[in-house]
């Protein structure tokens, strides 16, 4: 939001006024340094209308615009700017209410709505350039069961996939053991306050019994890659196997670590065109990040 003040402070005074203060309660959020997710569960569970329509109205200004505002520095990435602003308020819409939320309830066209975007906004700064995107795999792998597709369900790959055909190449990983730098989930509804904890060392491992994590841990070699585009008819049989990937981000439930019911194995081949095993993954690294500017300023 900030890129977007910024430009309307030097465009149109009046309406960088106005934006401030309609999300005044946002940037102050922000300025103590919480999450876009602390706020939405600070916030009414009506609030998401209101404020997806002052995004909305931000995105409106700038297309009316266009020919006055064009010309000026800064104008194509604030417009940007202001269309990802909205993208992020649809993506958390269900985050919106301090009351508990059953995610079971929530259809599946949600889960797949932030990587909807996350595709169209890749392939509109694409151009003609090359890329690369890095992501957790859930969100890089390239195919989805019919199923999970007819459901809703989607990813980046799988748009970007269907935008640049056999041109996009995804990449999976695979380990056996590691020790995670992560913070510890204990429920669903528990995000918020996980942000707030301090990071810990989880020792965990991926094998379970039946799958693809059991036979990858029986291997001798302490590290592979293979792609499944040009595997032979024996490496793309284990390559069907499901690989139930433990749902680890900068977060961990252990309690349901292989356990999750809502995150199914899935066969590594095709979700990914290549895949790349380690069996040891530790130790993480935890990556010193400097703090970042607050909007607006």
């Amino acid at each position: 939001m900030g890129v977007v003040f910024n430009f309307l402070d030097a465009a149109d005074p009046a309406a960088a006024a106005k934006a401030r203060s309609d999300f005044a309660s946002l940037l102050e959020s922000d300025q103590k340094g919480e999450s876009l997710i602390a706020w939405t569960k600070s916030r009414a569970k009506s609030d998401f209308d209101h404020f997806d329509g002052l995004a909305k109205g931000l995105e409106e200004l700038f297309a009316r615009q266009e020919s006055a505002w064009k010309s000026r520095p800064g104008y194509s990435e604030a417009r940007y700017a202001a269309g990802t602003a909205r993208q992020a308020f649809q993506s958390y819409q269900f985050e919106f209410g301090t009351e508990p939320v059953d995610y079971t309830k929530i259809p599946m066209e949600y889960w797949g709505r932030r990587d909807r975007f996350m595709g169209a906004n890749l392939i509109a700064q694409l151009g003609n350039d090359n890329a690369v995107l890095w992501a957790h795999d859930g969100h890089v792998q390239s195919w989805l069961p019919e199923t999970y597709l007819q459901m809703g369900a989607t990813t980046v790959g799988v748009e970007v996939r269907n935008a640049l055909k056999e041109a996009y190449v995804s990449v999976g990983f695979a380990w056996t053991r590691g020790v995670i730098h992560a913070k510890l989930v204990e429920d669903a509804n528990d995000i918020v306050a996980a942000q707030r904890r301090p990071f810990e060392e989880f020792p965990l491992a991926c094998d379970r019994p039946g799958d693809l994590g059991e036979y990858l841990a029986r291997l001798e070699t302490p590290r592979f890659f293979v792609d499944g585009r040009k595997a032979n008819a024996d490496t793309k049989a284990w390559g069907q196997l499901p690989y139930y990937r433990g749902s680890l981000g900068w977060a961990v439930f252990p309690d349901r670590w292989l356990m999750n019911p809502d995150q199914d194995a899935m066969q590594t081949f095709p979700s990914h065109d290549i895949l790349v095993y380690f069996r040891d993954l530790s130790p993480s690294t935890l990556w010193r990040i400097p703090p970042r500017p607050t909007a607006g300023s």
